[in-house]
């Protein structure tokens, strides 16, 4: 362990910390009357309600009513459902991480719930600001289809309901799109705060540290499938490599920052360590080069003791820099959080190299 500031902490149950967290709503939907899993079911078949609907307008008036596409139809209801669900499942697992987290951070229970309560608790006012802004958005990309929608419909008394219900599910995908980056930002934030704080740094057993890695993953990864599922759906998009290199790099950006402070704790505690192991190395190397005044029996000691010192030394540079439990975890993570870009340059290489070979 390495040497730190300490402050007087006191720690609940683990199930009591959860159970102050679970009761924070971490979006708007979640402060529902109802069971998450119903409001993903409800709002993931009026999302499917209104592609039907556009297919329905586009076969009775085609002159008029949007082209439709059953791809992007399918892309449409996929990512909605996608982001709901997984809204919901990074509140579970942000909790689940916090709790695993509390005994590896150095700090009394009201700091730490604190950070909890940023990382955790939206806050009402931004959320209805991204839902003007997304009403606003959808406004501006969709008001020619919302037109040409109101067009399909004209003549019917429910042309009105039509278009609001229409508009509002796109205002739904978008928000709910804007609170995901606003979730992983604000997330990502509180988070790098954390980092910063002292931490209990076991330089052989790291495992402790490990829940800052997976907080950390959460927004990342979400970032990267949402960029990815268009991609894979759709195909690149027409500026290609000018929106998925940024998007790549955010994603990568929201792993490793906010985790930056954790990653300095553990190099400086594993610089102690090896300090440490170095002065006992250089008395194991006094010993033996007192040779004919040293005792054999205290010569092999303190050759097994140099051994050891050894493997310890090895065992603590091969360890970990960054809260994963192996090298291999942290490419791991990399390698997710760039996955859009990883499968951007490998499509480009297959349709310059490959695919021309088949012609």
């Amino acid at each position: 362990m390495t040497q730190v500031d300490t402050v007087a902490i006191t720690d609940p149950p683990a199930s009591d910390h959860r159970r102050l967290w679970s009761g924070w709503a971490m979006m708007a939907l979640a402060r529902l009357p109802l069971p998450y899993r119903v409001t993903v079911l409800v709002l993931g078949l009026l999302a499917v309600g209104e592609q039907a609907l556009e297919y329905h307008l586009s076969m009775q008036r085609p002159q008029v009513a949007p082209v439709f596409r059953l791809e992007e139809a399918m892309g449409f209801v996929l990512l909605l459902i996608y982001l709901l669900i997984y809204l919901g499942l990074l509140k579970r697992e942000a909790v689940q991480g916090l709790v695993g987290l509390r005994p590896a951070v150095l700090v009394d229970d009201a700091e730490y719930d604190a950070h909890a309560q940023r990382i955790l608790k939206a806050n009402p006012w931004m959320e209805l600001g991204l839902a003007a802004l997304a009403g606003a958005a959808v406004w501006a990309l969709f008001g020619e289809s919302l037109g040409k929608v109101s067009q399909a419909a004209r003549g019917a008394w429910t042309a009105p309901l039509v278009i609001a219900f229409v508009a509002a599910i796109y205002a739904l995908f978008g928000w709910l799109l804007l609170t995901l980056v606003y979730t992983g930002i604000r997330c990502a934030r509180a988070l790098g705060r954390l980092a910063q704080r002292p931490l209990a740094v076991n330089v052989f057993d790291p495992l402790a540290l490990q829940h800052f890695g997976r907080l950390s993953l959460l927004p990342s990864v979400s970032f990267a499938t949402v960029s990815l599922i268009p991609l894979i759906l759709y195909g690149p998009p027409r500026l290609g490599g000018y929106v998925i290199i940024p998007l790549a790099l955010s994603s990568l950006l929201a792993l490793l920052a906010p985790i930056w402070g954790v990653h300095r704790q553990i190099v400086r505690a594993k610089e102690v360590a090896q300090d440490a192991i170095h002065i006992q190395l250089a008395r194991a190397q006094e010993i033996a080069l007192r040779l004919p005044e040293v005792d054999p029996q205290e010569l092999k000691a303190a050759a097994d003791r140099t051994a050891l010192l050894l493997n310890l030394r090895r065992a603590i540079r091969e360890g970990p820099n960054w809260p994963f439990q192996t090298e291999a975890a942290v490419a791991r993570a990399i390698t997710a959080a760039v996955s859009p870009l990883i499968y951007f340059i490998l499509n480009e290489l297959l349709s310059a190299y490959v695919v021309p070979l088949f012609r």
